[in-house]
């Protein structure tokens, strides 16, 4: 549509230069016929092809022009110069004669007396008059001898449409509320005037329309509309993609009536309102949010997953802002996002805001979205956007455009006596692609409350009869839960004490169901998916226990449980038997850790170290493999393989290699204490302040304090998350280094991290006794 500029402004002069009657118009006639819908088609060929092959007009407009229409354009010589008129009772078409035809059906018509034609089995009636052709579906039809002008709205939006497109679009107050009404809030669309016109741009899997309605006049109520502004993304970010509606205004102060004046108002720039699990928000977006907030009586502050929530006095001048754009709010309370002061009438939508925005579930996550502002006008002073999955009764009507089309919005920006309209919708790029397939972003399947604060991480595992993964995590109470999939608690087990190290999943009879196997304080736990002891255990020592190993030397279920106090080492059975001819059971100057099996060229290595310095290679019997005199000051580090070397680390800042026949090197890490070390899958991992090196890639993560890494091996990739502690971020990489996609998210705690049906799960927490489980 052209309708800025120099076109425009000559518009207004010739409509406000001439009082005199202008001679009626073809379209004069079809007016007088009262008809709801007009189009004036420009490329008839062109149009009928691109409205038969986009499914949103197909499905939503689909007996516009319906097939016997779209036979009787078919039928015409004429491409151009083409009005059809859709009324109560029938279909009107007038187009002008051309006088060299000899190939079409109306070759050879009669001239100016009442005659029928019948187009594809459908009758039309036709009359002529000078170059005048008038089709019906009506037979009492006739040119009449004279026709008052009396269509002035008509004809000034008329004026704004342009004949470039294939073709232009004229609804009438009615189908105004029918169609546009159909997406959008009826006290919006009663903000249209009796005539809009769209320029139609129909491509595959978009539909455009860019037009005009005139404004109400000046004694009724508008719209608080402020001349165009940039089209700004900014507040997509905080939006959920569960969202219902979105109605955004650009804000100036001229806006607010003279009689009236808001303290808070001078540095706002946008005022926003959505709707969000069935309760309405409203934004301000300020250039200035702290002093803002100022404005606002603050009764109690709240804290959730580490944002603050501002339980409000009721302050009436919020109230009578916000009525001003049409919206009866009584917030209670705020969130503060960046620029934004977010209102809400409940703490739990605020929560669940927070949720969605820290997971990276708002709008702009969504490439589908992405897709629609791309295609919408890139200035606007408002713009409404449906989505149209929530839209129930657009869902009850058209299920399958709402699948996947997903979204609708149309833009408002007023211009002299005109409101310049854009309705846009797309299904995104390439053919069949759906808007809204699925949640994008991290999705959150549920969270879970613990009676008390956790204590250990969750892990996953995994149900032997689903397949499905659930999650096993103890609280200070020393309460063991296990979580099904769905969310549910599955039980909970309370132990003697708390779990020491990793929790292990075993098949101790070789049947395929799986038990869960554990150290606590003093004792070797064994249970079963029901949470019941697995008989003989539990085992109980004396003495207190470092973290559970198990050993399954040729992947034959096997077990080896080694279960070590400081100066001792148990090797028991999966009857809980020990195993005799174990050589160094003792260690008199106490282990440093629990003793790990490695393999290397098709070797059993037992490696540990101890606590003066020592670091001890066993064969499978506890006899000496590789013997060392030299001591090493090793760091908190792991022991660990990397391509068929044991490796480690010092205090000194030495990373040692050794080989299978004994072989040692080592060179500096160049780095400086504290810094944490893995390798896995030869892999090697660092971090060292805010400098991660992975797999030799240095990545300068933000200043902050991070705990340790952890390292993933997920069905055939490695993955690696990192924890900001101070901040409260959680990073996930994968072997080249490169931050996974949405990520960091909010989490207080590292993350375990699994797969299920091609999608990776997450679980962590979000505070000290909430579980989160998330897939993406």
């Amino acid at each position: 549509m052209r309708l800025l500029g120099f076109s425009f402004i000559s518009i207004l002069f010739l409509l406000g230069c001439s009082h005199k009657e202008k001679t009626p118009e073809p379209v004069d006639y079809l007016l007088s016929k009262e008809p709801s819908l007009l189009f004036q088609i420009h490329h008839k060929d062109q149009f009928v092809n691109q409205l038969i092959n986009n499914d949103f007009w197909k499905n939503y407009f689909k007996y516009y022009p319906n097939q016997n229409v779209q036979n009787l354009l078919h039928s015409l010589p004429q491409d151009n110069n083409i009005w059809v008129a859709y009324t109560h009772d029938g279909v009107y078409l007038s187009t002008s004669i051309i006088q060299k035809d000899s190939l079409s059906p109306w070759k050879n018509i009669s001239v100016e007396k009442l005659d029928s034609l019948t187009i594809e089995d459908k009758k039309w009636y036709y009359i002529t008059q000078n170059n005048q052709l008038l089709i019906s579906s009506l037979k009492d039809i006739s040119f009449p001898k004279s026709i008052e002008s009396k269509y002035l709205d008509f004809h000034k939006v008329a004026k704004t449409i342009s004949q470039e497109v294939p073709a232009n679009l004229f609804l009438a107050q009615k189908k105004n509320k029918e169609f546009i009404g159909g997406i959008f809030p009826e006290n919006l669309v009663k903000n249209l005037a009796s005539w809009t016109a769209w320029d139609l741009f129909l491509e595959k899997n978009t539909l455009r329309m860019s037009g005009s309605s005139l404004r109400p006049a000046d004694s009724l109520p508008q719209l608080p509309l402020v001349k165009n502004k940039k089209k700004t993304s900014d507040i997509y970010r905080i939006i959920p993609q569960t969202f219902q509606e979105i109605f955004y205004f650009s804000f100036e102060e001229g806006l607010i009536p003279t009689e009236f004046y808001f303290d808070f108002q001078q540095d706002i720039s946008s005022v926003s309102f959505f709707s969000f699990q069935g309760d309405s928000l409203a934004v301000l977006q300020s250039i200035n949010p702290t002093e803002t907030l100022r404005y606002f009586t603050i009764l109690k502050t709240d804290s959730f997953q580490g944002e603050s929530i501002y339980n409000i006095e009721e302050f009436s001048d919020i109230q009578s802002f916000f009525s001003i754009f049409g919206k009866e709010l009584q917030p209670k309370y705020i969130y503060k996002n960046e620029e934004n002061l977010i209102f809400s009438q409940k703490k739990e939508t605020l929560e669940g805001l927070i949720n969605a925005i820290q997971m990276k579930q708002t709008l702009s996550e969504r490439k589908a979205f992405e897709n629609l502002q791309q295609k919408s006008s890139s200035q606007t002073s408002f713009i409404a956007i449906e989505n149209l999955q929530k839209n129930s009764s657009f869902v009850e009507k058209f299920p399958s455009l709402a699948q996947k089309y997903g979204y609708a919005s149309l833009q408002i920006s007023p211009q002299d006596e005109f409101y310049l309209l854009t309705f846009t919708t797309t299904t995104g790029e390439g053919e069949g692609k759906l808007a809204i397939p699925q949640e994008e972003g991290i999705e959150e399947r549920f969270q879970i409350t613990l009676d008390k604060e956790a204590r250990t991480l969750p892990k996953f595992v995994t149900n032997h009869r689903t397949n499905k993964r659930e999650v096993v995590i103890q609280d200070i109470d020393n309460q063991l839960y296990l979580i099904g999939n769905d969310g549910k608690i599955l039980w909970k087990r309370r132990l003697d004490a708390p779990i020491v190290g990793e929790i292990f999943q075993v098949d101790l009879f070789q049947n395929g169901f799986l038990q869960l196997a554990f150290n606590t304080e003093h004792s070797l736990w064994v249970i079963d998916r029901n949470g019941r002891e697995v008989a003989p255990f539990p085992i109980s020592y004396k003495e207190a226990l470092l973290p559970l190993q198990i050993f399954d030397y040729e992947r034959t279920k096997d077990y080896r449980f080694v279960v070590c106090s400081q100066n001792q080492i148990h090797l028991l059975d999966k009857k809980a038997n020990p195993i005799k001819g174990f050589e160094k059971s003792h260690v008199p100057n106490g282990l440093g850790e629990t003793p790990k099996h490695l393999r290397i060229l098709g070797k059993d290595f037992i490696v540990f170290p101890e606590k003066e310095g020592t670091l001890s290679i066993l064969h499978r019997n506890g006899t000496t493999r590789i013997p060392l005199s030299q001591k090493f000051d090793f760091s908190n580090n792991p022991i660990t393989l990397y391509k068929d070397f044991i490796t480690f680390t010092t205090r000194s800042n030495k990373q040692f290699y050794i080989d299978g026949n004994g072989g040692i090197r080592s060179e500096s890490l160049g780095i400086n204490m504290p810094y944490f070390f893995d390798c896995l899958k030869d892999i090697p991992v660092i971090l060292s302040g805010n400098i991660l090196l992975l797999n030799k890639k240095k990545i300068e993560l933000p200043f902050a304090e991070y705990d340790r890494p952890t390292l993933h091996w997920v069905g055939n990739r490695f993955l690696c998350s990192v924890i900001d502690t101070q901040n409260n971020k959680l990073y996930i990489f994968n072997f080249k280094g490169d931050l996974l996609p949405y990520f960091p998210i909010f989490s207080i705690s590292q993350a375990d991290i699994t797969s299920e049906n091609g999608k990776l799960l997450l679980t962590f927490l979000k505070e000290k006794n909430i579980l989160s489980v998330s897939q993406f």
